[in-house]
């Protein structure tokens, strides 16, 4: 949870960097029929090179339904997982924690959602209410991307959820306007010190 410990001193282009790679590499997972099943802060790192990494697959779960629009886990005995096996009840899904489902690709999104807002809002997701984390970043002037994202992501019905791949292109735009913003403020800056 570095990112709410130097609360405010981490550029929201470099927090959107962050939440652009981890949407990439859920997406290349779900792909690829896997379900990561226990994204939390403490399964995000960094490599010595700074490369964001996932951790922990311990829990990561093969998908049976190869349409992936719902990609719901396999029922055999060897699949199943119980809520007791998560390391991290605050980010898993209210339809997983509940046992009326296994892990999916929308479970996953919906933890992502907790970790996004946690780098959007600098704090840590203590909420056991969804509609706390949507009232919050409303309140807190968050562009409508963000409130989306957040809202849609969070949807307490599976079929309301936003996936991963729409997460991650709505996230490169934003980060692409981000840099250019960047770029024009230095460029500013370098004006303003040569005059």
């Amino acid at each position: 949870e570095l990112w709410v410990t130097r609360k405010n001193r981490i550029p929201l282009a470099e927090r959107l960097y962050v939440a652009h790679h981890i949407s990439s590499a859920l997406c290349c997972l779900h792909q690829n029929n896997v379900v990561f099943c226990d994204l939390q802060p403490d399964s995000i790192g960094f490599d010595m090179e700074g490369n964001l990494k996932l951790f922990d697959f311990s829990s990561a779960q093969t998908t049976t339904d190869t349409t992936k629009k719902s990609l719901h886990m396999s029922t055999s005995s060897s699949s199943l997982m119980s809520s007791s096996t998560m390391d991290s009840g605050d980010y898993v899904a209210p339809e997983v924690l509940n046992g009326k489902s296994q892990p999916t690709c929308a479970s996953d999104v919906f933890s992502y959602t907790l970790v996004l807002w946690e780098l959007l809002m600098l704090m840590p997701a203590t909420s056991n209410e969804t509609s706390e984390y949507v009232r919050l970043i409303s309140e807190s002037n968050w562009p409508l991307w963000a409130r989306d994202i957040v809202q849609h992501g969070l949807a307490s019905d599976v079929n309301e959820r936003t996936n991963m791949r729409a997460i991650q292109r709505c996230l490169r735009r934003v980060l692409k306007k981000e840099e250019q913003n960047e770029r024009l403020n230095q460029s500013l800056q370098q004006k303003i010190q040569v005059e």
